[in-house]
């Protein structure tokens, strides 16, 4: 049997299932069910439709870790328009850029960063604009609130939707040119958020805190499978380390994501403040970039008492591809786990992750010899929107069929990057 990989089904499980459980602590402190959030979503959903928009249209977000992301993404995917995250920190002449490519056709932008979409309003392909505080904002803006109340939930039509629509464009961070939007399908961020279930072990009475932005290639999956699984979503507005500590104790806190950076400001933080690490629930703690040093991993797991997941990947691969969360290759209570979890690890289920030289042909497992990595897998992007040239480039330069990282790495004798 072949059921269609979608989006959607994640919503759709849970508030199936869960319906009367806690689904988001809103910023404000308003707590929403399964049910609420799915209300919601059906709601822009059907509004989105009253304004013209249809399968296949672009519908860009803007907005840190809050409710009104999630209601958006999901209400934007189910009637099969194209969710586009963008990133809040950026300036009005990014987002000229990247709204203009990607032709967007509305726009949920959260107040505090509206201005920035306003001020190069002329320059972007769309009358819909949308923000959850429309006072707070100069031009003309709907209210998404009041866009909700006046939509009808049950009005609205799903499409029919085939697993390899493209339902999301992520936006590169342009480092080495202008940003270049990732296709990603229905079926590649399905199956990533799969995988990342398996391997961050998450389970429907985790506690998630959002310290990751929800905007990085969908929050590394999690806006899904969070979601999927009927788990809490407790958001931010970014990183405040003295909230996130606040969060985890009161709010039982059992898994969060944060960059080596982000570990070393709660490290600081609770150096000179002290206090409880955890709540009722033990911790989790996924992060990835640079590679932690072993002192911050000694924060973390000794003194913090939380298991460190360190992974690794990139926007066009998910973007998740890598763990060194391998229990078999360590001793849980000795310090030769530190030399494993500094590594970005080996390929996740169903992926396949090399290191290869510049004819291609994979460096010898010695620890020492450098080569690029590259990955062939299900979570991959499709394409770079509108940019053949760059994807082909992206997928053959020196080995055909497979993502190109542009990182430079070794591999040692048990097969870890």
């Amino acid at each position: 049997m072949r059921k269609p990989l979608l989006t959607t089904d994640f919503l759709d499980r849970a508030r199936r299932h869960y319906a009367d459980e806690e689904a988001v602590l809103a910023v404000d402190g308003t707590r929403y069910t399964y049910a609420e959030l799915g209300d919601r979503a059906d709601r822009f959903s059907a509004a989105l439709q009253d304004r013209g928009i249809e399968k296949g249209d672009r519908v860009a977000v803007l907005d840190p870790n809050t409710h009104y992301h999630l209601e958006a993404a999901y209400g934007a995917m189910q009637v099969g328009a194209v969710h586009t995250p963008l990133n809040y920190r950026l300036t009005p002449d990014d987002f000229a850029y990247m709204l203009s490519d990607a032709g967007v056709d509305a726009i949920y932008a959260d107040a505090e960063y509206a201005a920035n979409v306003e001020a190069v309003r002329e320059e972007v392909p769309t009358d819909v604009f949308l923000t959850n505080d429309a006072d707070a904002v100069d031009g003309d803006w709907e209210s998404f609130d009041g866009a909700l109340e006046d939509a009808d939930p049950a009005a609205y039509e799903r499409p029919e939707m085939d697993e390899d629509d493209v339902i999301t464009i992520n936006y590169t961070s342009g480092t080495t040119g202008d940003p270049k939007g990732v296709c990603r399908t229905h079926r590649a961020e399905t199956l990533h958020a799969y995988l990342i279930t398996v391997h961050q072990e998450i389970t429907d009475d985790d506690v998630y805190l959002w310290t990751l932005p929800m905007f990085h290639v969908n929050g590394w999956g999690h806006i899904y499978a969070i979601t999927g699984m009927g788990a809490r979503h407790i958001c931010t507005r970014g990183v405040d380390v003295a909230d996130a500590f606040d969060r985890i104790r009161t709010e039982d806190v059992s898994y969060f994501c944060a960059a080596p950076t982000v570990l070393n400001m709660l490290g600081d933080h609770h150096a000179d403040h002290g206090g409880a690490t955890t709540g009722e629930n033990p911790v989790r703690v996924a992060t990835a970039g640079a590679a932690p040093p072993e002192a911050t991993i000694r924060t973390v797991e000794e003194e913090f008492g939380w298991e460190l997941k360190h992974v690794y990947g990139a926007t066009e691969t998910g973007p998740l591809v890598t763990t060194s969360d391998a229990k078999r290759h360590y001793d849980l209570d000795s310090d030769d786990r530190f030399a494993v979890k500094k590594t970005q690890g080996i390929g996740y289920l169903g992926t396949d992750v090399r290191v290869v030289d510049e004819d291609g042909d994979d460096v010898a497992p010695d620890g020492e010899t450098i080569g690029e990595v590259v990955v062939r897998g299900n979570q991959v992007m499709d394409r770079y929107w509108e940019k053949p040239e760059a994807t082909e480039q992206a997928f053959s330069e020196r080995l055909d069929g497979y993502y190109h990282m542009g990182d430079l790495a070794v591999v040692d004798e048990d097969g870890f990057i």
